[in-house]
């Protein structure tokens, strides 16, 4: 039983070093940069990248001053190993800098803990950024279109329901996966990380959806102006509720406290969205 611990315990230690080491990151840079291309640290101590390799990068001190120095040379290539929890700060700020409402190239996306950026797209690399999902390069058409205003921060677009091959519906069965897509364009800079809440109400009855927006995956702060964002989550009502048609609210809270709705439908700042048909 100790050697069967002890071996599924190396096994697990072994699989997370590499998850954790930026040594993948470095080979990649190593095949694909050219010569003289820089590389930069953020996030990773650079006594850890000297053991893997004879390179000596720039360590970057923070997210604004790492875009700083990708973008410093837009005419030539440079390379960034940074740890993933930087990402969403590295983004918004690269993002605001390059001013095209594009999201950071990232070459080498394997492990979420260290990622291989780029200050452009490499050709014949796909871009791995993993907030490619979140943040849309294109205005989208969601199925149920609005016109609204939070707090002047954010505008409503519109919002759909799909199921789970990706098939938009127009009407919810008791009991099943769906997934609500609420999709926005930021208006301007929001000042804090605003939690989002979903109110499906009917017959007496109420499905709360309160959930970190974005999964907390791209926090409310490092959206910036321009930006076109998707925000999902899942929907499954419970079997007890009756059929027939619900009234959809969404909003963004902080503890007791609403984002004002300024423009569209609402009620104590709830948007009303619009009817779901339950069956």
């Amino acid at each position: 039983m100790w050697l069967v611990a002890s071996t599924f315990s190396l096994g697990w230690a072994t699989r997370l070093g590499e998850h954790l080491s930026p040594r993948r990151a470095l080979a990649r840079y190593e095949g694909l940069a050219g010569r003289g291309e820089s590389l930069g640290l953020l996030g990773v101590r650079p006594q850890i990248t000297q053991y893997y390799s004879k390179q000596k990068p720039e360590v970057l001190l923070d997210p604004d001053e790492a875009a700083d120095w990708l973008l410093y040379e837009k005419g030539k290539t440079r390379w960034m190993i940074a740890k993933g929890d930087q990402l969403p700060r590295l983004n918004a700020a690269y993002r605001e800098r390059c001013r095209c409402l594009q999201n950071i190239p990232v070459i080498d996306g394997h492990s979420s803990d260290i990622l291989l950026i780029s200050n452009h797209r490499i050709v014949g690399v796909p871009n791995e950024n993993p907030l490619d999902d979140i943040l849309l390069d294109s205005v989208p058409q969601p199925q149920q279109k609005l016109s609204a205003d939070f707090g002047g921060q954010v505008e409503v677009l519109g919002w759909e329901l799909v199921k789970e091959n990706g098939v938009a519906i127009a009407e919810l069965t008791v009991g099943r996966r769906y997934e609500l897509r609420l999709f926005y364009r930021v208006l301007g800079r929001p000042t804090i990380d605003w939690e989002t809440f979903v109110h499906i109400d009917g017959f007496g009855r109420r499905y709360n959806g309160d959930h970190e927006t974005t999964q907390g995956r791209y926090p409310m702060s490092s959206w910036r102006t321009g930006d076109l964002l998707v925000d999902k989550q899942i929907i499954q009502l419970d079997p007890s509720f009756s059929h027939g048609n619900y009234e959809l609210y969404f909003g963004f809270f902080k503890g007791s406290r609403r984002l004002e709705v300024r423009r569209g439908r609402q009620d104590e700042n709830r948007l009303n969205a619009g009817t779901i048909r339950v069956r």
